[in-house]
């Protein structure tokens, strides 16, 4: 049985009984991280289990240790979506995508059943996270919604209990700092609001109730955001805008002016590859696509160091955006310049060349703080027309041209053509 048909098995048998459930869960992660034939030997589900919430299997090794006997061990089933989704990050295999799902909802539901423990119980001291654990789950249904309008819905569900509770969104630890705190910030009603947003949106559920809660935050907690076409996740300090001036940049009007360069040696290199040259890799939200593999990418800089492999045959891309300083992440200065205290790491900085295939969206979704992407048409002929929208604003692709925007406004690309669609993009400090 392979991890997908294990998958299929845990959501078929397990869903309805959240016991059963977490010994399947180990048993999806164990297939992912040592082999589904090996994790099959550690833990089999028997047959009476996959219908009633009785007994579970025992486990037998050392593996078993992951496992809560507990079910009320809400620490130990956090920790096991943790670990199934750290297993996915090596191996993207995308079947597995149902059982991380499946986890959260099950440590949500065992999180809530703990109201109905004595006000003694030790246990219940779990019910203070029990919103940073509603903004977790959502999160992640749609993190990995693939395009299915269930999961997004069910992540408006769990956002929406994420925030409700005014006294904990209106308490004195939600401060803006919250929302890009990487170790905390699903502790942030500010963002919990902007995924809430963007899920209902996507979903055509009205927003504007959702959004004016979001403005009642306090001050001190709430971002800027315009309108509820405005929402974003921009570093105070920041200048946030959804488009900017191409012009305002000098060194993007020299990109521009490449691009016919830059486009024959792409046609070249995709002309002499036989074996796939665009790859689907760890750093691309493939779940924001129902279809794997199409959109894909050529990293030629990323993590401070460019592609040497690849620059010796896109040269030119690689010679006008060398040294940039704009690319360099120790030039962050955390908060635009700004004197506040609370800073961060920096952003993720690169340049990509990204493909798109025809007929294909990708969702809506946030990117990074504190940076620009310049997003130039590097071969869009006719027949490969696609929309970039950021916030409630769309722009199509020229060739030869290139956009700004913020990414970290909400934003979602449109194909409505029928070719591919090549574009390179710049990631760089916001000025």
């Amino acid at each position: 049985m392979v991890a997908g048909e294990l998958v299929g098995e845990v959501t078929r048998c397990c869903s309805h009984w959240p016991g059963v459930w977490v010994g399947a869960s180990f048993a999806l992660f164990a297939a992912v991280a040592i082999g589904a034939r090996a994790a099959l030997q550690v833990y089999q589900l028997s047959p009476s289990a996959r219908n009633t919430p009785s007994q579970m299997a025992p486990l037998d090794g050392p593996l078993a240790q992951a496992v809560p006997a507990d079910p009320l061990d809400i620490n130990g089933r956090w920790r096991l979506c943790e670990k199934l989704e750290a297993a996915y990050s090596e191996s993207r295999d995308r079947t597995v995508l149902p059982g991380i799902l499946a986890c959260y909802t099950d440590l949500w539901s065992a999180a809530t059943g703990l109201e109905q423990l004595p006000e003694d119980h030790p246990k219940r001291r779990w019910l203070l996270y029990l919103r940073k654990i509603a903004h977790t789950a959502g999160d992640r249904h749609l993190r990995y919604a693939e395009g299915h309008p269930g999961r997004i819905a069910k992540a408006a569900k769990f956002l929406q209990d994420a925030v409700a509770d005014d006294s904990y969104c209106h308490s004195a630890d939600q401060s803006v700092d919250l929302a890009f705190d990487t170790r905390r910030n699903v502790g942030s009603c500010a963002r919990a609001y902007a995924l809430l947003l963007l899920a209902l949106r996507a979903t055509s559920a009205p927003v504007e109730e959702a959004f004016r809660a979001s403005q009642a935050l306090p001050a001190a907690g709430r971002l800027s955001w315009e309108s509820s076409g405005q929402v974003h996740l921009q570093r105070p300090g920041c200048l946030a805008r959804p488009f900017w001036d191409a012009t305002e940049f000098s060194w993007i009007t020299k990109l521009e002016a490449a691009t016919g360069q830059m486009r024959t040696e792409l046609r070249a290199l995709l002309a002499q590859r036989h074996e796939p040259l665009f790859k689907t890799d760890k750093g691309a939200l493939v779940e924001l696509l129902s279809d794997d593999g199409a959109w894909t990418n050529l990293r030629l800089h990323e993590k401070g160091a460019w592609n040497e492999e690849l620059c010796a045959v896109l040269p030119t891309v690689c010679t006008v955006l060398r040294d940039r300083p704009e690319l360099n992440r120790t030039n962050y200065k955390g908060y635009c310049g700004t004197e506040l205290s609370f800073i961060t790491q920096a952003p993720h900085l690169g340049v990509n060349i990204y493909r798109l295939e025809p007929g294909k969206n990708i969702a809506a979704h946030f990117g990074s703080h504190s940076r620009l992407t310049v997003s130039l048409g590097l071969d869009v002929p006719e027949g490969a027309e696609a929309t970039l929208t950021v916030g409630a604003t769309g722009h199509l692709w020229r060739q030869g041209k290139a956009m700004v925007f913020d990414d970290a406004f909400e934003h979602s690309v449109a194909h409505h053509g029928t070719l591919p669609r090549y574009v390179l993009g710049v990631m760089f400090l916001h000025p």
